[in-house]
């Protein structure tokens, strides 16, 4: 074991570090929405960013993936006996990093529909904008026509009530 610890001072070492990466993260969290909501502005799809969110979100991806790496090795090395030695620590630790293994894609997954709901949302409200649109559009066309029709047809029949009258 590296660090000079024995297996069962680097599982306590792991559970440390595991709380101290949950912490993080949610300051970070409350962070990343403070920034949003003081100096977030709008991208090319319409969702807010903010100057620091993305290196936040960086940095927490990558201690994720450093504590998976030290993890995978620490249990890798011990022994079936000694991962039974004090077995809920690293039960506790194997399902710990396993919710954080699938949380990492879920926030990239949410990013990306979110990217894509904005799109839909953007299409959605130009076409709707364009009906709109088309409908007065047409409407006012319409409205011409008539105004067309009964100029002409007010012309011819005061031209012939004019000349019935003389």
């Amino acid at each position: 074991m590296g660090l000079g610890l024995n297996y069962v001072d680097h599982s306590y070492l792991i559970i440390y570090i595991l709380l101290g990466e949950h912490i993080m993260s949610y300051f970070f969290g409350m962070f990343r929405s403070w920034e949003l909501k003081n100096t977030g502005t709008p991208n090319s799809y319409g969702i807010e960013t903010a100057p620091c969110e993305k290196m936040l979100r960086g940095i927490e991806i990558v201690v994720d993936l450093v504590i998976f790496v030290f993890v995978i090795f620490h249990l890798s090395d011990m022994t079936p006996e000694q991962r039974m030695n004090i077995p809920f620590l690293h039960l506790w630790i194997i399902i710990d990093n396993i919710i954080m293994f699938f949380t990492l894609p879920y926030t990239i997954l949410t990013q990306v529909v979110m990217v894509a709901g904005e799109i839909t949302k953007n299409v959605f409200t130009l076409y709707q904008v364009q009906r709109r649109k088309l409908r007065k559009r047409r409407n006012e066309i319409k409205d011409q026509a008539a105004l067309k029709k009964n100029f002409f047809t007010e012309d011819v029949t005061t031209a012939a009530t004019d000349s019935e009258k003389k």
